[in-house]
């Protein structure tokens, strides 16, 4: 019984400075590259990318921001807190073949589809009630492609709704 007690505490032992070993290999492993990235952070600018990727320095090693690139204003649906919404520059944004398409699906389902000017106006009347029971709507989906307008669109809704919101109050 002596002996078993003996071997177990050996087996603890062994484990614990197993342990303790891969511990040490890892703290040292990691202040080891941190010295390398402290270096390497010293060293020109113009160096530093090829010695990120030789020893993996990915996130230890500070590099310049790129200059932030202005964008020139793109014309589009004007914001509803500087000007109302002209039914022409909305129609200037939406792709002319998509509207000849949209305006025959709307001929053949004008419960469904408006293309009218007054849609949005009564999408927005109908979801500023507090009552749910009031809404004929509760949900909204707006879909396009990139740069089609589906935020700008959102802006609009959201700034209608607010200001539907606030006359109610």
């Amino acid at each position: 019984m002596y002996k078993s007690l003996q071997e177990a505490d050996l087996k603890s032992l062994k484990q614990h400075l197993q342990g303790q070993a891969a511990y040490d290999y890892v703290t040292t492993a990691i202040a080891a590259k941190r010295q390398v990235a402290d270096y390497v952070n010293r060293l020109p600018v113009s160096e530093r990318p090829r010695w990120i990727t030789e020893y993996q320095l990915q996130g230890l090693v500070t590099l310049p921001e790129p200059a932030a690139q202005q964008l020139p204003p793109r014309p589009g649906i004007p914001n509803p807190d500087i000007a109302d919404i002209d039914e022409q520059d909305v129609q200037s944004v939406i792709n002319p073949g998509s509207m000849k398409v949209l305006q025959a699906l709307a001929a053949n389902y004008p419960d469904y589809i408006r293309i009218d000017g007054a849609w949005l106006d009564e999408l927005c009347d109908a979801a500023s009630h507090q009552d749910m029971t009031l809404r004929s709507n509760h949900h909204f989906y707006l879909s396009g492609g990139t740069q089609s307008g589906k935020s700008t669109l959102a802006g609009v809704i959201i700034n209608m709704l607010q200001n539907l919101k606030a006359r109610q109050l």
